[in-house]
């Protein structure tokens, strides 16, 4: 993730208008930020205090699921896992 910002802060033109799903919320979402605003939209399967935050504001989206879900929607190719 820390790359990924380096690189658009040098290169702000490669990402534009892209979804980043999130999955499983380790405290970090540095991506759902005011100034990424053109570059990601932040979408969370699971609130933490972080995404909350985010949500709340406008900066990201909440889209509810179970844990359990999560492998189906990958293996119909719903979303792609990396």
């Amino acid at each position: 993730m820390k790359a990924m910002i380096r690189h658009i802060q040098s290169h702000p033109k490669a990402f534009v208008d892209t979804e980043l799903l999130q999955i499983w919320n380790l405290g970090v979402n540095s991506i759902a930020e005011e100034q990424y605003r053109d570059n990601f939209r932040f979408n969370s399967f699971f609130i933490g205090s972080t995404a909350r935050d985010a949500v709340n504001t406008g900066l990201a989206d909440y889209t509810p699921i179970f844990l359990s879900a999560v492998p189906g929607f990958s293996m119909k190719n719903v979303f792609l896992l990396t």
